[in-house]
């Protein structure tokens, strides 16, 4: 298996939130403190440019709705004391001639606790293009029903507190998710089906699981 080199990450650290595309917040906002960290990938050229791009996009689109968020907000004759906004990110996974970047964005308007959403990416180093998961199996390999198979065992094994109002309904045409070393992991949203205090519901699923699915390279990872 060909190995691309290493990618290496810069940080931009952004410290005030006009400078997302969107309407300017309103001035009754007592206090804002805002930290960005957009990830830079360097090395692979057009390639390159065109994740900067996706992942710069999504940042853009996160912070200009927290900015609408803030406005209706005020619209609505709410003041807040204090809008607190961050930003990160890390590599899960960078080898066989992928990418994934998880995105971590946090927010505080005041209420019970602040809200956090997570964004997952994993790219085709070699064109740059994003994957979705059915990108990762053979043709007709019938992975959701793999899947799912297996998310039901961890939901009953790891007693993980599901909504009896939202059913677990398995993976979507959508589904996010992101790679490791070990594994794949799935993912789901705050709220999407447990409580706020259980954090996002991540289902780890290790290579060997799916390996007479996964496209070649994936179940077995090269070696340092």
């Amino acid at each position: 298996m060909t190995r691309i080199p290493a990618v290496f990450l810069a940080v931009l650290l952004c410290l005030i939130l006009l400078s997302a595309p969107a309407a300017a917040v309103p001035a009754d906002v007592d206090s804002r403190d805002v930290k960005v960290a957009y990830p830079q990938v360097y090395g692979l050229g057009a390639a390159g440019e065109k994740i900067n791009q996706a992942l710069g996009g999504e940042i853009d689109r996160y912070l200009a709705k927290n900015a609408a968020d803030v406005n209706k907000f005020a619209n609505d004759g709410l003041r807040l004391r204090k809008v607190e906004v961050a930003v990160s990110h890390a590599v899960s996974y960078n080898d066989n001639n992928l990418l994934s970047v998880v995105i971590n964005e946090w927010a505080y308007t005041g209420g019970a606790h602040p809200m956090s959403y997570k964004r997952a990416f994993t790219f085709d180093t070699r064109t740059g293009d994003a994957l979705r998961l059915a990108d990762l199996f053979r043709d007709g390999a019938g992975y959701r029903a793999r899947l799912n198979s297996l998310l039901t065992e961890q939901i009953a094994a790891r007693q993980i507190p599901i909504f009896d109002f939202s059913p677990f309904a398995g993976v979507k045409d959508n589904q996010e998710f992101y790679l490791t070393a070990d594994g794949l992991v799935v993912y789901y949203q705050l709220y999407e089906y447990t409580p706020y205090a259980f954090g996002f519901l991540e289902f780890p699923i290790p290579y060997a699981q799916l390996a007479d699915l996964l496209k070649p390279g994936l179940a077995t990872p090269a070696k340092e």
